[in-house]
């Protein structure tokens, strides 16, 4: 085999393997069932936010742990 069709065969190969790594997203929402609206943010990817509400008069957030637990028979 000569070295251009090895190249091609190779640059071929790897197209195929990236290609097959792309990871189609869901759509991010604009609004939420329960009110939240979508806001710009340069911090993180993606913000909700209660509209005509502030948060200026806080200095600190408190962040506390989620309790996660499954039935049985959930699905």
């Amino acid at each position: 085999m000569t070295y251009p069709m090895r190249a091609s065969i190779l640059s071929l190969l790897l197209l195929t393997t990236l290609t097959g790594c792309v990871v189609n997203a869901p759509p991010v929402a604009e609004r939420t069932p329960d009110g939240l609206v979508r806001v710009q943010s340069k911090q993180v990817d993606t913000v909700y936010a209660v509209p005509g509400v502030s948060l200026a008069r806080y200095k600190r957030v408190m962040l506390d742990s989620v309790d996660l637990a499954f039935k049985l028979d959930w699905q």
